[in-house]
């Protein structure tokens, strides 16, 4: 892992339509979890609703995902995966 990588590589927010209050977190293949846990918990600290999409690929890494949510008390979190056709 390149220790001088941004974390927000790879990691996009956008308003989200569904809800007022909401950002869209999306997650590229190769994005830091460490910048989504980062970016979910600023839009909370915000007053925002994050939902975090996540994109279709390795299972394995969908799975590290969820468990950092879930480890960072944040399994409440609206959680999707995107798939990009």
């Amino acid at each position: 892992m390149d220790e001088h990588r941004d974390p927000m590589d790879g990691i996009t927010v956008t308003q989200d339509e569904e809800d007022p209050y909401g950002w869209v977190i999306s997650l590229t293949e190769g994005a830091s979890l460490i910048g989504m846990l980062d970016q979910t918990r600023a839009t909370i600290a915000q007053g925002g609703t994050p939902r975090v999409e996540l994109a279709a690929g390795d299972a394995t890494r969908l799975k590290r995902a969820l468990e950092t949510l879930v480890n960072a008390d944040l399994a409440w979190v609206d959680v999707r995966i995107a798939s990009h056709e």
